[in-house]
């Protein structure tokens, strides 16, 4: 196990990254395990805190975490060994970042220096801070929920011509409902508890988009009498 592992939720999700990048799967397993079945002992104190008791003797254990940020994690792990776990998620961090900025400016609509400042609150928060040198899922699940944020509410129009409004497309719309549903599944396999907000996105963006759609059609019919 690479040494910036510690602790449970840590260890766990680096075990499960160097699993997946050596053997396919996020599952692990533990040979005293099996020593306890044939023992007939308890074979919870065998296995790490956060891993499950398998279910036949020598099986591989699964873990209570979610698999999301350990596919990260091996991913790192292949393309840059033991140094790609300790470089994800400052990776991640400065994807937050520019996220965050995209936030701002798309959804809040505020001026590219309150943008900017957003971003640099985000950089400089003690918690983002400790983040980028411990391998947890939180900063992964935020980039996947700020992205997914911005695909339900972030203002991305099109003219028609040299009129001077703004419509939604199909072409559109259908990639904005793509992204919401692609960056709200990964926040999902990143966190579980992220899917308490997929509802609320989903139908905030509809109401969102059908509003607009309102607001254009008037427009198109007051463009065509003139």
């Amino acid at each position: 196990i690479p040494a910036g592992g510690t602790a449970a939720d840590p260890f766990a999700y680096v075990q499960m990254g160097v699993d997946l990048a050596a053997h396919g799967t996020p599952l692990h397993t533990f040979p005293l395990a099996r020593l306890a079945f044939d023992l007939h002992l308890p074979v919870y104190p065998t296995l790490f805190v956060g891993y499950t008791i398998p279910r036949i003797p020598g099986a591989p254990s699964a873990t209570v975490w979610p698999p999301g940020f350990s596919a990260l994690l091996a991913l790192a792990f292949k393309l840059a060994g033991e140094r790609g776990l300790y470089w994800l998620n400052p990776v991640i961090a400065c994807l937050s970042l520019a996220a965050t900025y995209l936030l701002a400016r798309r959804v809040f609509q505020l001026p590219p220096f309150f943008s900017v400042l957003a971003a640099a609150l985000l950089l400089t928060s003690l918690e983002q801070t400790i983040r980028l040198s411990i391998p947890l899922a939180d900063l992964a699940a935020q980039l996947f929920t700020t992205l997914a944020i911005i695909a339900a509410f972030g203002q991305w129009k099109l003219e028609v011509g040299d009129r001077k409004f703004e419509i939604w497309s199909s072409r559109a719309f259908r990639g904005l409902c793509l992204g919401l549903g692609v960056f709200s599944a990964l926040a999902y396999l990143t966190r579980y508890t992220q899917l308490l907000l997929i509802p609320g996105l989903i139908i905030g963006s509809w109401l969102f988009v059908a509003g607009d759609w309102r607001l254009a059609a008037g427009r198109w019919r007051r463009a065509k009498r003139l």
